[in-house]
Formats: structure tokens, C-alpha cells, sequence
């Protein structure tokens, strides 16, 4: 199967594993769709790269709960004093992107109430309900996708069934009466602000949330997709981050300011690395087994450039060893790429799904996104230059 195919099948399965999530649940509030989607991704190449595919559903799967408050506080951020909650409150720690569409708007009482979580307890997953007719629908939604192999595929050591009632209890964020920590904030009617969508404790306060009250989500990495929309073989995200839910991004959020008093040098070239031993992403170059063959080829284009060449590893790379071997002669540090941004000449992006792209692009630093194939000549989007492999040598010494 190609690259293209798999990814295709990436965002029709991950769809349809989302609409019957949906349907279920009557909202995207009480399931986890990060993880649902995370998964899908997972399955999706469980047949290209299966060692790799192993490895992350055993650490997802040997899981046995999640952290969750039993009460809740609205406190003003970093000060801790109280602060009453008024028309409007955020729903865990912000980031760059919330804090800088909320003080842009002069949203005060989004930007002084931040919800916080007390007095946390282990839940376990095998205390969450799940429903046997979503492990039954989920099963069918395999067969469509992947056929008479899927069973053998997609298998894990705890059986197929039992596998997706762990997937089915891990997403499920519905909550009981009694796990409600909502009473404890007397105006239920508020108005929520959500910087960090993903995070767990966003997901258990989303899912008390009352229906009526209306949430914003803020910064999804798409802040940068309307640089180059029309770049049709990249542009595959699947519905839930486009289309079912929206995100709210500002790529101006990510401009960083100099330092007063400090000069740097651009003379780095900073390559940002995939997360190694993750198959998590659905889009078509963001794997493991394509961003390893990818990383030879630059590393063979990079040797010209070498002495100003800093591979960024992405702190959640699990397989450094193998990674350090692949760039022996280079220099790489882990988590250092904001670090590094203001001094690079350029940036050499391997594939999309990353914030370091968004980054690079809101600084005005020259920006290389890489792809495979579709590309018969480099796209230009202001500072971003979309080519192939074999164009890079020439777009390097042309941004020199």
C-alpha cells in the first residue's frame, strides 16, 4: 500500500471511528477523541510497521488509569488567589496561542479565572463502563477497513475483544452523578475557554461542562495550514480536526521578541525531528517507518552543510539510541529547538504535523517543508518553501 492510500485509509477509518463515537455519546464532550484518533493511526499501519506498532500499543494498552479530580477551584493563574467566576473561565493552564487571542481581546475574565483540579484520585479504567454494542460496531468498522486480515493485524496479547473494550473504557470521559465536580462552581451557565484540549484534566471538566454552555478550543498545529491550503496531497486531515470541531489559532501567537542587549548569530540550520517510536499521527509522511527513511536521505544532503547543521530531537522520541547512531558526526540536543530559533538561518521541516513548522513560519525564518512526491517543482508560500528531497541540496545553497 502506498503512502497515499495509507493515508487515505488513515482518514476514512479515524472518521468513521469518530461518527460512531459521536453517535454514541451524543457529543464529542464524554470521549476522548485525541486517543480514538491516535489509535486509528495506530491501526492504520499496523501491517507496514509492526515492531514499532507493538511497542506504542503496549505502552497505551498497559495503562491503568488516568488521574482525576474530585474537586475543583477557579483561582486567578500563578497568583492562586480566588477569583469568582464571571461569564467566562478557562478550563486548565493556558498556552501561547489562548493567552494571545484572549489578551488581544481584552478578555479579562477568561484570562483571571483558570480552573484547577484538587484532591486527585487513580480512576481506573476497569472501573469505566463500556458499552459491548461499541466493541461489537467498533469490530465491523475493522472488517470494512481492513478485511479478512485485520484480526491477525491489529491483535494485540490481551485478544482482539478485549483490546477494544480497553480502547472503548480509555476514551470514554462520560462522567456519573457522583463523579460531578461542577457543584462546587455555583454558575454552571458560564462561557469556557479550552487551551489545552488534549489534556486529561480538560477532558474530564469538558465533560461536566452543562450543554448549554458554550466552549472555545484553542491551537491544534494548524495554525500555519492556510500558509499553503491549496497543497491538495498534504491537506488530509481527517474531519475531527477540521471540519466537526473547530480550533482556534493565531500563527501570530507563536512570534517570539528578542532579548534587549543580545545579538545572535543566524547561522544554524535546525532540523526538527519526528517523535521516533511513535506511529500517533494519521498524515501521509507522519510515521515512523517513512520519517526513518527520511532521515537518511537528509542526513546524506546535510553532510555539505554540517558544521551548521543542530538536529532537534523531539522530547518524545523513544528511540534516541537508534536516532544517535543514524546522526553520528552531527550535533543534536533533545527540546532545544525554541531554544535555537532566533539564531537559524533555516529550518528544515520533515514532515507537517509539527509546531516547530508554525513556529519557523511566524518568526520570518526561512522554512523548508519536506514531502514526498507531488511536487514537481518548490512551492513558495512567503517564507515557506514546500520540495522534495532532491531539491533540498539546491534550496539550501539558494536561502544561503
Amino acid at each position: 500500500m502506498s503512502l497515499i492510500d495509507l493515508s487515505l485509509r488513515a482518514r476514512e477509518l479515524s472518521s468513521d471511528l469518530f461518527k460512531l463515537f459521536f453517535n454514541h455519546f451524543g457529543s464529542e464532550r464524554f470521549f476522548d477523541y485525541h486517543l480514538l484518533h491516535r489509535y486509528a493511526s495506530l491501526f492504520n499501519v499496523s501491517s507496514v510497521d509492526h515492531e514499532v506498532y507493538h511497542q506504542v500499543l503496549n505502552r497505551l494498552v498497559s495503562r491503568e488509569g488516568r488521574p482525576q479530580p474530585r474537586s475543583v477551584r477557579v483561582r486567578v493563574p500563578k497568583l492562586g488567589i480566588p477569583f469568582p467566576p464571571l461569564r467566562t473561565a478557562t478550563i486548565g493552564a493556558h498556552s501561547r496561542t489562548s493567552k494571545y487571542i484572549l489578551t488581544k481581546e481584552l478578555n479579562i475574565f477568561a484570562l483571571s479565572a483558570q480552573i484547577t483540579g484538587y484532591h486527585y484520585k487513580q480512576k481506573k479504567y476497569s472501573e469505566i463502563r463500556c458499552p459491548s454494542e461499541l466493541v461489537a460496531d467498533m469490530r465491523d468498522i475493522m472488517k470494512v477497513h481492513f478485511g479478512s486480515a485485520f484480526k491477525s493485524d491489529l491483535e494485540s496479547d490481551v485478544g482482539l475483544d478485549n483490546f477494544l473494550k480497553i480502547i472503548v473504557q480509555q476514551t470514554n470521559y462520560s462522567v456519573t452523578i457522583n463523579e460531578s465536580v461542577f457543584s462546587s462552581i455555583k454558575n454552571q451557565k458560564l462561557n469556557y475557554c479550552v487551551p489545552r484540549p488534549a489534556n486529561s484534566f480538560s477532558k474530564f471538566i469538558i465533560s461536566n461542562v452543562p450543554a448549554e454552555s458554550d466552549i472555545r478550543y484553542f491551537g491544534h498545529n494548524l495554525a500555519y495550514s492556510s500558509i499553503h491550503e491549496d497543497d491538495a496531497v498534504q491537506n488530509m486531515f481527517p474531519p475531527i480536526k477540521l471540519q466537526s470541531l473547530h480550533y482556534e489559532d493565531d500563527i501570530r501567537s507563536m512570534k517570539r521578541s528578542r532579548m534587549l542587549g543580545i545579538v545572535s548569530r543566524k547561522d544554524k540550520i535546525l532540523v526538527p525531528l519526528f517523535p521516533f517510536g511513535d506511529t500517533g499521527y494519521s498524515e501521509i509522511e507522519s510515521n515512523h517507518f517513512y520519517q526513518t527513511n527520511m532521515l537518511t536521505e537528509v542526513r546524506d544532503v546535510m553532510q555539505k552543510y554540517q558544521k551548521h547543521v543542530l538536529f532537534c530531537l523531539h522530547p518524545g522520541t523513544k528511540n534516541i539510541e537508534q536516532i544517535a547512531n543514524m546522526l553520528q558526526g552531527f550535533r543534536y540536543e533533545i527540546g532545544v529547538f525554541d531554544k535555537y530559533l532566533l539564531e537559524a538561518k533555516l529550518v528544515i521541516c520533515t514532515y507537517r504535523g509539527t509546531t516547530c513548522l508554525a513556529s519557523a513560519v511566524a518568526n520570518n525564518v526561512p522554512t523548508i517543508l519536506l514531502k514526498d512526491g507531488g511536487c514537481d517543482k518548490p512551492r513558495r508560500y512567503n517564507n515557506l518553501t514546500i520540495c522534495t528531497i532532491g531539491q533540498l541540496a539546491y534550496e539550501i545553497d539558494k536561502s544561503a
